[in-house]
């Protein structure tokens, strides 16, 4: 079993590094980094077919510093090590501290539950916010679906702020 996250090297200041964690030996495996990528929070997505919890991808914003650029990547669970497996180049720059997760099921049901947790970005010690106009913290969403949703198409993406869910109908 392993835990994932990400971690600090020893030169910087900030995490950066997609990281997974066997807690039972201690043993740890850590994604590859340059020296000017900050990758955020990581996001596991079970495998199809998975049958334990290292079976996952790992989905990362990565700020390259030095590009002046930010990439989503995408980590097979199982050999973190090797880097990413695929990186999609972003339009923009996603800013530095964004975190947030969202998870989802389609349920046997044919209901939707998207859940997860918005946080504002850190923003220094002398720093306050005064207003935030989204709620911040833990949500849980539970939706109905009127038709019969082929969980094996689903898809969904993050886009500034925006979650865009596509649930295309069984056949």
């Amino acid at each position: 079993s392993r835990i994932f996250g990400v971690s600090g090297n020893e030169d910087d200041e900030f995490l950066s590094t997609p990281v997974a964690v066997d807690p039972e030996s201690g043993k740890t495996w850590r994604a590859p980094v340059r020296p000017s990528q900050y990758a955020g929070e990581v996001v596991p997505v079970t495998k199809s077919g998975a049958t334990s919890d290292e079976e996952v991808w790992l989905l990362t914003l990565v700020l390259d510093a030095e590009a002046g650029r930010s990439e989503l990547w995408v980590l097979d669970g199982e050999g973190l090590e090797s880097g990413p497996v695929a990186t999609i180049a972003l339009p923009h720059t996603v800013p530095f501290g964004f975190s947030g997760y969202a998870g989802m099921d389609i349920g046997r049901d044919n209901g939707l539950v998207v859940e997860g947790r918005r946080q504002l970005p850190s923003c220094g010690e002398d720093a306050v916010y005064h207003a935030a106009g989204i709620p911040q913290g833990w949500f849980r969403l539970e939706l109905p679906i009127p038709a019969r949703i082929d969980p094996e198409r689903v898809e969904a993406r993050y886009d500034r702020g925006l979650l865009h869910i596509t649930l295309p109908k069984r056949a």
